[in-house]
């Protein structure tokens, strides 16, 4: 249309798309909506800012600091300042980040792990994945055009790679994220979307939808899930294990090996609701780009499931179309045949009398009006779609059953697939097939098979469409021992706060106890990362300047609800990967005398977190974590992750995890590093000779040979190789993007926990307490047999300044309940006392250990570098 970029990033938006046809396939959670302040955050973030309810909420589109740098204005990623490609990412990271750095002179490992936490707590990008094993990106190396995922986006190796060439590994696989649906669809240029909250909340513990979140609770006691893992010694819980999909996320030799669960949902982790969206905004979660009206959801608001558009006849749900299959038209009916028909759910046309859904209220999915004994759902309350009482091929929904079309078998499955059987659900008999099982596939079209999950299209399609199957929880919570260490350190807080506080009000039922434990937790989480974590990486100097310090005493009233506390493009591709800096080729156990006991090369320990299952290992590496020093921030990078990452067993190489920090910037669109000079108020860079200055010299050479302008380098690549500024990690770019997201998190986020006058706010009391929380407390009351560590984990230890102390001393302050402790409210008095039955239904709702209603009042709600 002839826009320049410019107009494209800034007037495009200005548009109203609400008075045209855009509305009507503009998702609803991107639409205005009410909201009503409460005390506990909602699982999905919606309704923080009660004024603009998606800011920071799941599902949202990536902020940006600066607009996108597309070649096009819209979606192409950049090229250099001539026109010509920019340098090969692979090639970038063989040249500029080789593993030759050295060891930081201050910072542990914990400052690694709690920094990779706090990436997992606000940022997931929705990203299409292999759908076989549901771990790597979708196979786009040496793939013919035609059959190529519109979204790949892969590396070329040179054959004279120093390193691949050894194994004639030519390719690295990568995707393009998902593009995102701005609020009420306004238009614009592509912009990736955070599948998580882009706030501070703990969803990293406790997941990131309603679903997740009961999936993590035992129920009983405001408890979390975990599993204990060493019977019959005094040791504490695990994380629980992940059994469902065990190979995701997990690299496992043996069958038998289980990997861990925690929160924030893995949301098929290309997306949750609107899955791909045309560069005009108008089409919304189709199955492939070529695939012009298949499987589209809600393009209408009402409309869902429909297969294409110009079949009239097959599985739609089109107001004005009389086919097949309507969903849930009306808001209360559920697969209605026709808008004339009152046999509902009639498999073809011909048929007079199939699958009706409750004629008369009582019976469901009875094949015709005189069989008795076939296809109905739930009849007495635990038998669905059963074909008749001896058959055992077909429709049937009890768990030793193994045919198709299983509604509702435990309760939350609909419409499943019988996994053995590779050609069936055919809707009409003649041949012309309507919703048929692909030949060669096992498991297709599941419907909320997890009471949240919808559309899968099959195992083996790459248009993959998977929103929220059947697991829940963190799938990156193994990505790294370190990480999973901190996960647990987590989970075994929060049951020993909710323990605490159910002895504390033993009249509090598991939701309460639920509730404000997870409440507490987040502002711990809030407390250590300002308190402990930004000092470290940023310095005191840039804390001040951008406002960052914590107050001491009394309530900080900063809250701006015109600040979108939403995470930025450039901070989660770029500056917040700054931690790949600081990884350590090995990870070593420590005594709790602090003595060394061993090491293990890092990727041996990614995605495989077997070693935390033998008696006392955990607290070694916790041990390992406060005294081992992380490498120093430079453009070094330990060869355990450009060459290695993810490397199988069995075999001598991985991925490359700077190549896809790289791509994944430029595909972003995250401009080059001049740009982020200029945004931050630095000094300009106007040569190679001026790069010299705030770099090593041969840094700077290097880059002169690769790159043909300063302006042409990317932002990741240049903010790890900048030189620290005095008493901070980072250097001045990296420092100046990380402070300004850090600001709007805490500028921006309604349930802060330093806030008053909110009805989630602390009382002064609690607040105090609060700011008693201490990463080291967590330690010592999380452990088995660590009794004594320095004040502040995440640095080195120092006799003077930060000496080591006794978990039992009172240096290491203790956070302190009781001003959380709640006398019960009497009942009032009545002269009539209630009738039994009203009685019994009150004892019935206090001891219920977990009431699906009550949880839903609160909703449901990688960047793993690639």
């Amino acid at each position: 249309y002839g826009l320049t970029a410019a107009e494209v990033a800034h007037n495009l938006p200005l548009l109203d798309t609400t008075r045209t046809a855009v509305s009507t396939v503009c998702p609803r959670f991107t639409s205005p909506m009410q909201c009503t302040p409460g005390k506990y955050r909602r699982i999905d973030g919606l309704c923080n800012n009660l004024y603009s309810p998606t800011w920071g909420a799941t599902r949202a589109v990536f902020t940006r600091f600066l607009p996108p740098d597309y070649i096009d204005g819209v979606s192409a990623p950049r090229l250099a300042l001539d026109g010509s490609p920019l340098p090969n990412a692979r090639l970038v990271s063989s040249i500029i980040h080789r593993d030759d750095g050295f060891h930081d002179h201050a910072a542990t490992l914990f400052i690694v792990a709690w920094g990779q936490l706090m990436d997992h707590d606000f940022t997931l990008t929705a990203m299409p994945l292999d759908p076989n094993n549901r771990n790597e990106l979708l196979q786009c190396c040496h793939l013919p055009p035609d059959l190529k995922d519109p979204n790949c986006f892969e590396i070329d190796i040179a054959p004279d790679d120093p390193f691949y060439r050894l194994f004639r590994f030519t390719c690295l696989d990568f995707t393009r994220a998902f593009p995102g649906v701005q609020q009420n669809c306004k238009l614009g240029p592509r912009t990736a979307f955070n599948i998580l909250t882009g706030v501070i909340d703990g969803n990293t513990v406790y997941g990131g939808t309603d679903q997740a979140a009961r999936d993590l609770r035992t129920g009983v006691g405001g408890q979390l899930r975990h599993f204990e893992g060493f019977p019959g010694l005094p040791l504490k819980p695990l994380l629980p294990l992940k059994t469902d999909i065990p190979d995701e996320g997990c690299i496992r030799e043996d069958p038998s090996q289980r990997c861990f669960l925690a929160g924030e949902i893995r949301v098929n982790e290309t997306g949750t609701s609107v899955l791909r969206v045309n560069e005009t905004g108008t089409s919304v979660l189709r199955v492939n780009e070529t695939g012009t009206s298949v499987l589209r959801v809600n393009e209408t608001g009402t409309s869902v499931l429909r297969v294409n558009e110009t079949d009239t006849g097959v599985l739609r749900v089109n107001e004005t179309d009389t086919g097949v299959l309507r969903v849930n038209e009306t808001g209360t009916s559920v697969l209605r045949v026709n808008e004339t028909d009152t046999g509902v759910l009639r498999v073809n046309e011909t048929d007079t009398g199939v699958l009706r859904v409750n004629e008369t209220g009582t019976s469901v999915l009875r094949v015709n009006e005189t069989d008795t004994g076939v296809l109905r759902v739930n009849e007495t309350g635990t038998s669905v779609l059963r074909v008749n009482e001896t058959d055992t091929g077909v429709l049937r929904v009890n768990e030793t059953d193994t045919g198709v079309l299983r509604v509702n078998e435990t309760g939350t499955s609909v419409l499943r697939v019988n996994e053995t059987d590779t050609g069936v659900l055919r809707v009409n008999e003649t041949g012309t097939s309507v919703l048929r099982v692909n030949e060669t596939d096992t498991s297709v079209l599941r419907v909320n098979e997890t009471g949240s999950s919808v559309l899968r299209v099959n195992e083996t399609d790459t248009g993959v469409l998977r929103v929220n199957e059947t697991d829940t929880g963190e799938i990156r919570v193994n990505e790294q021992l370190i990480l999973t260490v901190a996960h647990t350190l987590l989970m075994r807080e929060h049951n020993r706060l909710a323990l605490t506080l159910a002895h504390l009000n033993p009249h509090w039922d598991d939701e309460r106890l639920y509730q404000e434990t997870r409440r507490i937790v987040a502002a711990q989480i809030q407390h250590i990362t300002y308190h402990e974590f930004l000092p470290q990486l940023l310095g005191e100097g840039v804390m001040k300047q951008f406002g960052l310090l914590l107050k001491k005493k009394g309530y900080w009233d900063g809250y701006d609800p015109k600040v979108n506390p939403g995470i930025s493009a450039s901070f989660s591709a770029a500056a917040f990967r700054f931690g790949h800096s600081l990884l350590p080729s090995s990870v070593e156990r420590w005594s709790s005398s602090h003595k060394f006991v061993a090491s293990r090369r890092l990727h041996d320990l990614i995605r495989q977190p077997y070693d935390l299952f033998r008696p006392g290992v955990l607290d070694e590496y916790i041990m390992g974590m406060a005294n081992q020093p992380g490498q120093a921030m430079d453009d070094a990078i330990t060869q355990e992750v450009t060459n290695h990452l993810f490397e199988e067993p069995k075999e001598r190489f991985g991925f490359d995890l700077v190549a896809f920090n790289l791509q994944r910037g430029r595909e972003f669109g995250v401009p080059g590093y001049g740009a982020w000079r200029r945004f931050c108020g630095l000094d300009p860079i106007l040569s190679f000779v001026d790069l010299a200055q705030h770099m090593s010299n041969f840094t700077a050479a290097m880059y002169s040979k690769i790159y043909k302008s300063v302006a042409d380098i990317d932002l990741w690549s240049a903010g790890v190789s900048e030189r620290p500024l005095p008493g901070s990690l980072l250097g001045p770019t990296f420092s100046c993007v990380i402070a300004t997201q850090m600001q709007k998190l805490r500028w921006g986020d309604r349930y802060w926990y330093e806030l008053p006058n909110q009805p989630s706010s602390f009382t002064l009391p609690q607040l105090e307490s609060l700011r008693q929380t201490r990463l080291a407390r967590i330690v010592c009351d999380n452990t088995d047999n660590i009794d004594n560590i320095q004040l502040y984990p995440m640095v080195l230890h120092d006799p003077r300044l930060n000496p080591r102390l006794s978990c039992k001393s009172g240096v290491i302050p203790h956070i302190d309940l009781t001003p959380w402790v709640e006398r019960p409210h009497p009942a009032p008095l009545s002269p009539h006392p209630p009738p039994p039955h009203q009685a019994f239904v009150s004892e019935t709702l206090i001891s219920s250990p977990l009431r699906t209603d009550s949880a839903q009042a609160y909703f449901f709600s990688y960047g793993n570098g690639r």
